[in-house]
Order: structure tokens, then sequence, then C-alpha cells
């Protein structure tokens, strides 16, 4: 227990689950808000798109999104026929 406790010093507050980094432990804490509420679910997903206007907890995760929004504005982007397969 003790050597967990020099391991792990981090313990979170609320279920007492431990982690070796601050860091880690703030972003644990996110887990245990409630998405109901508006003003915990902009602590729990803070990264929100301009265009779509959906949020995600990490900015990377946002940043994967939005290309998804640059693909489809693409002028010269094809799509895949479901019927036919082919690029049109």
């Amino acid at each position: 227990s003790d050597d967990v406790n020099v391991r792990k010093p981090h313990e979170c507050n609320i279920c007492s689950k431990r982690f070796t980094r601050t860091t880690t432990l703030k972003e644990h804490k996110k887990t245990h808000l409630d998405e109901n509420d508006p003003d915990q679910a902009k602590l729990k997903r803070p990264h929100k798109c301009n265009t779509s206007g959906k949020s995600f907890t990490c900015h990377s995760y946002l940043q994967k999104h939005t290309r998804l929004h640059a693909a489809e504005n693409d002028p010269n982007r094809k799509e895949t026929c479901y019927v036919c397969g082919k690029d049109c």
C-alpha cells in the first residue's frame, strides 16, 4: 500500500483511484462530471467545433473532426456510388 502511494501519489478525491501525474488525475476527474449539467458538460468537453457545434474531450479529436468538414467542402472530392462502386 505504501509502495503504491509513492509510485502513484495523486489520488482522486471522488473514487480514490491513484495516478502518477497530476495531469492524468485532472483528465480522470472529468469522467465524474455530469454531461446533463450544461456547466459540467462544458468542462468535460471543452473543445467545440465552430461548424457543427459538436464538442470533444481532447483538442486532437476536434482537429480530426474539423478535417472531416474540410473534406466535405472540397470541390474536388469524389463520392463513391453505393450502387455501382465507382467514384463520381
